[in-house]
């Protein structure tokens, strides 16, 4: 058990603190709201078809913002992007293993 937290510690972390706050909150807002999008779809269409349109949608409002960005502060932010899509992605295996 040691071990395995002294690796935590000494090559995990380090990489973790390397990532800036914006791309967290860009992780969690996304796995957030394909969370919320997926439960209410999943009222009307079934479970994985609620999953895979939450995950197109949420990805496509990701690619929004970022568009919207680049046309009013000229800066589309790929790193902004792939957090986003992580989120997405950690929201579907939650949704999946639910």
């Amino acid at each position: 058990m040691d071990k395995y937290f002294y690796w935590l510690v000494n090559k995990v972390y380090p990489i973790l603190g390397k990532i800036s706050v914006d791309k967290y909150i860009h992780f969690i807002t996304c796995m957030f709201l394909c969370s919320i999008i997926t439960g209410l779809l999943e009222i009307v269409l079934p479970a994985l078809f609620a999953i895979i349109l939450a995950s197109i949608l949420t990805s496509l409002l990701v690619y929004w913002k970022e568009y919207r960005d680049m046309k009013h502060i000229g800066v589309f932010d790929n790193k902004d992007m792939k957090a986003g899509i992580l989120g997405v992605l950690a929201s579907v295996i939650m949704s999946i293993i639910s």
